[in-house]
């Protein structure tokens, strides 16, 4: 089985590949191994936080925005397939930034992003 610390880095590595003028704007960000998501929930990753359009100067967030992964239902979907794994990894990356900024699934639906 894949370690924390191997998901982490594919999670960094994911990152680290997005443009630089959205890593400029992401702060107070956490990446989060767990085993799986809430009972009833088949995600592989949630994200935490008051997304940036949300924000102002009046209710700031403070606490560090999180994007959690889930271990189980996305290890079952790519089974031992490493290559998948990082394909899958990139895509729960930036879906999730997109939420940190203000980017709705419906929207993500919209523009064949999803």
């Amino acid at each position: 089985m894949i370690s924390d610390a191997e998901l982490e880095e594919l999670a960094l590595t994911a990152f680290d590949e997005l443009p630089t003028k959205f890593r400029e704007r992401v702060s107070n960000l956490v990446f989060v191994i767990e085993d799986e998501p809430p009972p009833g929930k088949n995600w592989l990753a949630t994200y935490q936080g008051v997304p940036l359009p949300s924000q102002s100067v009046f209710q700031p967030w403070q606490f560090p925005h999180k994007v959690t992964i889930y271990r189980g239902p996305l290890l079952r979907m790519v089974g031992d397939d490493s290559e998948r794994l990082e394909q899958e990894m990139r895509h729960i990356v930036r879906h999730e930034l997109a939420h940190y900024f203000g980017i709705s699934d419906a929207r993500l639906i919209e523009i064949d992003a999803y």
